[in-house]
């Protein structure tokens, strides 16, 4: 086996090891949520969640830019980092980790797979990259895979099921946004080094934070600022917070990185789409339950996100 072989397997692991973090990662903020409502500790909103992960993941990309000295990225390519850093890191996450105790871990999970046919629909209409009909009938399989799991994850209550819908409702306007950031990202990154350019998307996201929690919160600037960093003051959310960010900032984000470097962006996709396989069986381990319908159709989703990334 010849070094090329040796740097592309390390790579394919990282991009799984990345995608298992991420999903272990949503599990545990999801339990937070649920752990602070139960013992009465008002839980903290998904943007400050969000705001906490990202501080961490600050930390690890920064030391990581400057191990690798890597070059500020030019002026021209900076708004469209930045505006891909506002989308995924701020908004895109925010609004997942909204769904998670809303919708559950697997479905929120399953519909994130949809930004991957919703970016290439949208390089299509927006940058004339070709759509094929392997494409569409890729598209069509992650649908149905959506769908059934969407089906096969049944609340248990009508207020649960309101819950749900909401969530789900929440999730697909995530998995928009992280399409939008995927074909504005990728027009950004081009010839500009992984380090500097996740620094600078993380950058985003966190004083994103603070744009956009005025919006949700109608209290005012001050409130929701205040709300927003929070946790920072509550010392019995910092275990759960750290925890919960160590799998899905400081272990996941460089492992990502480091595949979309060495991968190819198709073959990254792919592995980077395995998330909903990892958090079924993560899942049973941490006590949820899932028919066997859940199964097959999170194989079916992953299946069609293989077949648009292979014929894109």
């Amino acid at each position: 086996m010849n070094a090329l072989d040796d740097h592309t397997l390390l790579a394919a692991g990282a991009a799984l090891i990345s995608a298992a973090a991420w999903g272990f990662g949503s599990l545990l903020f999801k339990r937070l949520l649920a752990h602070s409502a139960e013992s009465g500790v008002a839980p903290p909103v998904p943007a400050a969640l969000n705001l906490f992960k990202n501080t961490i993941a600050l930390l690890v990309v920064g030391a990581f830019w400057l191990h690798d000295e890597a070059p500020i990225p030019e002026l021209q390519a900076v708004p469209w980092i930045m505006l891909s850093g506002l989308l995924g890191f701020a908004i895109g996450d925010s609004l997942y980790m909204a769904a998670l105790p809303l919708a559950g871990v697997q479905t929120t999970s399953m519909l994130g797979q949809l930004h991957v046919p919703m970016a290439a629909l949208g390089a299509f209409v927006f940058t004339g990259h070709e759509l094929s009909t392997l494409s569409i009938v890729g598209m069509a399989i992650v649908l149905a895979g959506v769908f059934g799991v969407l089906s096969a994850v049944r609340a248990p209550d009508a207020l649960a099921a309101q819950h749900k819908r909401r969530g789900v409702l929440l999730a697909l306007i995530a998995a928009v946004v992280y399409a939008a950031n995927v074909v504005i990202g990728h027009h950004g990154m081009q010839s500009v080094p992984m380090s500097a350019g996740a620094v600078l998307r993380v950058t985003s996201g966190m004083l994103g934070a603070f744009l956009i929690a005025p919006v949700l919160d109608r209290r005012g600037v001050a409130p929701a600022w205040k709300e927003l960093v929070r946790p920072l003051h509550e010392p019995a959310l910092w275990k759960g917070l750290f925890v919960a960010s160590f799998f899905g900032s400081a272990l996941a984000l460089p492992l990502f990185h480091h595949a979309m470097k060495e991968l190819d962006p198709g073959v990254a996709a792919v592995l980077f789409s395995t998330t909903p396989l990892f958090t079924l069986p993560l899942g049973l381990v941490m006590g949820e339950r899932h028919r066997l319908a859940a199964w097959a159709f999170t194989l079916l989703g992953f299946a069609g996100v293989a077949l648009v990334v292979a014929s894109s």
